[in-house]
């Protein structure tokens, strides 16, 4: 964006350099210079959006944090549109039921990674502690003994 604006201010410079010359008319100089304010203008209006949206990432992080522990109460309390829209953002397809029961359903990819972390940080929570003296099992053994 930045760039384009001073692409755009330089295309103004030139402009009035061009007027001051006497190489063109007044009336083309004021359609030209209409034409680039006029993208001058939209630049700006969109840096300024750009701006405006900013957040911190941790604020950002925190905010989606705070939603996925809601979800399961999002869902038993809400209604069947609240339920198809969280249904919506987990599963890639339709859910078809058959009798009360759903044929294994295709996760979307982002729930597929929160899903291989879960398992991960359970993982670590089951396995056992290994004391170690801290040095690596490929390491020779060293001669304790005082000698």
């Amino acid at each position: 964006m930045h760039h384009q604006l001073g692409v755009n201010l330089n295309r103004q410079k030139g402009v009035n350099f061009i007027i001051f010359c006497n190489k063109i008319t007044v009336s083309t100089y004021e359609n030209i210079s209409e034409k680039i304010n006029i993208q001058i203008e939209a630049i700006n209006d969109s840096i300024a959006n750009e701006t405006i949206n900013i957040q911190p990432m941790s604020k950002q992080l925190e905010e989606a944090l705070n939603i996925v522990p809601s979800l399961a109460l999002f869902f038993e309390t809400g209604d069947g549109e609240i339920k198809n829209k969280i249904c919506g953002s987990i599963f890639s397809n339709k859910i078809r039921f058959s009798n009360k029961e759903v044929r294994t359903i295709e996760w979307k990819p982002f729930m597929e990674d929160i899903k291989l972390i879960n398992r991960e940080l359970q993982n670590i929570k089951t396995k056992k502690a290994i004391i170690s003296d801290g040095l690596s099992s490929m390491a020779p053994p060293l001669d304790r003994s005082c000698s």
